[in-house]
């Protein structure tokens, strides 16, 4: 070899040596390219908007919170200040709570099919007077819609039938009735039975007037006398102008016009009759007698 080609040689390797080690740690390739770890992250271009992180009070959950009225656990209005980006959702119609204090909470009751409502079935009935004095009445049930009806209405005397919902009916004569409902609906029976009093009010047929005596004519005043429907007297009393008792009687209403046996002044006097009607109901009477001597 000569001289020249060692130099040429010398050189040409002395200059691959450069170009194929940079240092002494990181080797080079014409084709790769190399990523450290430690390579500084690409900023944004300074004219794109800003992305706030997200904050984790942002993080959407479903929480199950049971209420109670007292205590730690009760949910209390700091707890919502806490997140005023929040909006409270409407609850579900469909949501069935027990019934509390809070107005959130309501009971919702679903009626059941008209073929489970056996327990529902009622044979209650309305007793109407229309008119007391001639005995007219009306009767009516409570159950509507149903599949049949069964009014019977009897006193051992009289046997009325009737198959509507509801009817009217005047009566021939005073007494006690009893009348009795069966109502069907969907299969399911009911029936019910009341006892029925028919009479007319009781009344009073009061003179105004009297004359104390011997002669049999009009000599004492009798309250009951003319009267009707009037079961039993339960007090009797009579007072004179200034309220002072004159007579009391427990279990009658006849006043003879005398004051411990003697014939009382003439005048006006007051009288009050405490009584049970027909129907057992409890009334009170008031009026007035002018007293007359012979």
């Amino acid at each position: 070899m000569s001289a020249a080609s060692g130099v040429v040689g010398t050189a040409a390797v002395a200059t691959l040596g450069w170009v194929g080690f940079q240092s002494d740690k990181t080797y080079v390739t014409p084709t790769a390219q190399v990523i450290t770890p430690s390579a500084p992250a690409i900023e944004a271009p300074k004219s794109a908007p800003y992305v706030f992180p997200e904050s984790p009070a942002q993080t959407t959950e479903e929480v199950q919170v049971i209420s109670t009225p007292d205590g730690d656990d009760a949910v209390q209005d700091s707890d919502f200040n806490a997140y005023p980006f929040m909006e409270m959702e409407p609850a579900p119609t469909n949501t069935v709570s027990t019934p509390s204090d809070t107005p959130i909470n309501r009971q919702v009751t679903t009626p059941a099919p008209a073929t489970e409502r056996a327990a529902d079935i009622s044979a209650y009935f309305s007793v109407v007077v229309s008119d007391a004095e001639d005995l007219k009445y009306f009767f009516f049930a409570a159950q509507s819609a149903a599949d049949s009806y069964q009014w019977d209405l009897n006193n051992g005397e009289v046997f009325e039938t009737y198959q509507t919902q509801s009817f009217s009916y005047s009566f021939e004569q005073e007494g006690v009735y009893q009348l009795s409902l069966r109502v069907v609906v969907n299969g399911k029976e009911r029936s019910s039975t009341q006892v029925l009093k028919v009479f007319r009010p009781a009344q009073l047929n009061l003179v105004n007037a009297f004359a104390p005596g011997f002669d049999g004519l009009n000599d004492e005043f009798n309250v009951l006398e003319g009267s009707r429907n009037v079961a039993r007297v339960n007090s009797f009393t009579v007072v004179d102008a200034n309220g002072k008792l004159m007579y009391s009687q427990a279990d009658g209403a006849i006043w003879s016009g005398r004051i411990n046996g003697e014939i009382a002044p003439p005048g006006r006097y007051l009288w009050t009759l405490e009584f049970t009607d027909a129907f057992g109901n409890e009334n009170v009477k008031r009026g007035s007698v002018q007293l007359f001597q012979e």
